[in-house]
Formats: structure tokens, C-alpha cells, sequence
């Protein structure tokens, strides 16, 4: 599986580092908060097929689980979005 975190938006990051109670925003709506609960408790095989639809929010979640300093990038991308 190729994870491209070039597809994770600003607003990706900080609802994802919500979820995981590492600052950034929770999301306004029921759907992404709850996409993104299903994205990290999924399997392997549900995972692949859930990032087809939403490659952000997904690289989001796989940067948090999986990368050394996954948390540290997702506030990168926050923060750098931010100043832009």
C-alpha cells in the first residue's frame, strides 16, 4: 500500500490530531469524526479500501499509527498550512 502524505490538507491534520487528543480541531461534522474512528480501528484490508475514497484523512491516520514522528508531522503540516 503507497501512503502519499502530500495528500494530507491542514484540516486533515488537525482533525486527526483531535481524534488522538494531540491538539488540532475536531471536525464540525458526525461523518468525518466518525470516518475518521473507523480509519483508525480498521483493519488492514477495510483501511485500504477506505483511503481509496478519502486518501487525505487516511494518510492522516497512517502517518499518526504508523510513521516515526507521526504526530510531529501532522503538526507540521498544521502548522504550515497555517502560515501560508
Amino acid at each position: 500500500m503507497q501512503i502519499d502524505l502530500s495528500q494530507i490538507t491542514r484540516d486533515d491534520a488537525e482533525h486527526v490530531l483531535a481524534h488522538y487528543d494531540r491538539g488540532g480541531v475536531t471536525a464540525d461534522d458526525d461523518f468525518t469524526r466518525h470516518l475518521i474512528a473507523a480509519l483508525a480501528t480498521a483493519s488492514f484490508t477495510d483501511f485500504q479500501h477506505l483511503v481509496q475514497g478519502w486518501p487525505g484523512l487516511g494518510a492522516a491516520v497512517y502517518c499518526a499509527r504508523e510513521a516515526d514522528g507521526g504526530f510531529g508531522i501532522l503538526l507540521q503540516i498544521a502548522a504550515h498550512e497555517a502560515a501560508a
